[in-house]
C-alpha cells in the first residue's frame, strides 16, 4: 500500500478510522521501530562469555512523535481524539494504523499509550490561555 498522506490513524470501536492531524505533529520527529524482537532471559552468557538469546516469536512496534508547540485548544483536541479511541482507560490501549517506513506500507496494531508529560511553555493571564512546549507521544504495541 502506498503512502496516503497520513502517519497515524486511530480505529474506533465501530470500525471507523480517524487520522491524527499532521498539523498537530512535528512529523520530522516521527520515529518507528518496527517489529522489535523480544528476548526471554536476555543476556544469559555461558562460561566462555558467549551470549545465548532466546527470542520469542512475537514482535512489536514502537512509534514516537512529538507534537508541535500546542495552544490549549489544540492540546484539548489531541487529548480528546486520543482518549475517545482508548478501549481501556487504565491501560490506555488503542488500535492504530501507522506508516511503517521499513515495509513502506501501513500496518495496524494494538498499542498502549505511555504517560504523556505535558510541559507548559507560557500562560496568557489576560486571555486565560495556556501554551505547551513540544510533547512526545509514544505508542507501544502489545
Amino acid at each position: 500500500m502506498a503512502f496516503n498522506g497520513y502517519l497515524l490513524r486511530l480505529l474506533s470501536t465501530n470500525g471507523v478510522y480517524t487520522e491524527i492531524p499532521l498539523g498537530l505533529l512535528r512529523y520530522s520527529t516521527y520515529k518507528v521501530t518496527p517489529d522489535q524482537r523480544l528476548d526471554l532471559d536476555t543476556g544469559l552468557r555461558d562460561l566462555t562469555g558467549v551470549m545465548h538469546r532466546v527470542v520469542v516469536n512475537h514482535v512489536c512496534t514502537k512509534i514516537e512523535v512529538n507534537t508541535i508547540s500546542l495552544n490549549d485548544s489544540q492540546a484539548n483536541q489531541l487529548v480528546t481524539l486520543l482518549m475517545s479511541h482508548v478501549r481501556n482507560y487504565l491501560e490506555r490501549d488503542v488500535y492504530l494504523q501507522y506508516w511503517d517506513t521499513e515495509s513502506q506500507s501501513y500496518k495496524t496494531g494494538h498499542f498502549y499509550i505511555p504517560d504523556i508529560q505535558w510541559q507548559i511553555r507560557n500562560v496568557d493571564t489576560v486571555r486565560n490561555k495556556i501554551n505547551y512546549n513540544e510533547t512526545r507521544i509514544a505508542f507501544i504495541e502489545y
